[in-house]
């Protein structure tokens, strides 16, 4: 019988021996996305795209779904509802007769 050596797991403060920093160019951009001058730019270079370009192309998306949706709801209310629903119900009252909160011991 042989004995096997099992690892100790990893701390998460040790650091993970496959990480790789990222390359020279996107370090160097990055520190120039992060200079107070460039910041404010970039922010709004970023929203004014997600304003522009991904809104109208997530309304493209949801827009004929939200249209398929209604139009469905518009024939199930024509349709009416089942027919074991057309007929009426009793109503059980069960609690307080003060209502919740008005209790008195």
């Amino acid at each position: 019988m042989g004995t096997t050596t099992r690892k100790a797991p990893r701390s998460k403060n040790t650091p993970n021996p496959h990480y790789k920093p990222p390359g020279n160019i996107l370090q160097k951009l990055n520190t120039f996305v992060h200079l107070d001058v460039i910041t404010p730019f970039v922010f709004f270079a970023f929203w004014g795209v997600m304003l522009v370009v991904v809104s109208p192309v997530l309304a493209a998306f949801f827009l004929p779904l939200t249209l398929l949706y209604q139009l469905g709801m518009a024939l199930v209310n024509k349709l009416g509802p089942p027919k074991s629903l057309k007929s009426e119900f009793a109503v059980v009252i069960t609690g307080c007769d003060t209502g919740f909160g008005n209790l008195r011991y």
